[in-house]
């Protein structure tokens, strides 16, 4: 009979760290992308917003690249 318990012991101990492991795995794999994204995704509120930010930082971008395409086809006539 204690044989039986000390198995069941052993055994219980081993679940625990199982279940202890594979805790952790859960927790790193809801710390990285795509699991983040999971609330942007399921309200369409947030994914209106971030859509027009990114939209916003998009046109921003394009500002940036035309100045510099302005630039550098003024660099060019003057160097020549």
């Amino acid at each position: 009979r204690s044989d039986a318990l000390a198995v069941l012991i052993k055994e219980k101990e081993r679940l625990t760290l199982l279940l202890q492991h594979v805790k952790k795995i859960i927790t790193e794999i809801k710390s990285q992308y795509p699991y983040t994204m999971k609330a942007l995704v399921q309200s369409p509120e947030k994914t209106a917003a971030r859509k027009a930010e990114l939209e916003e930082q998009l046109q921003n971008w394009g500002e940036i690249v035309a100045a510099y395409t302005a630039r550098i086809e003024e660099l060019c006539k003057w160097a020549t």
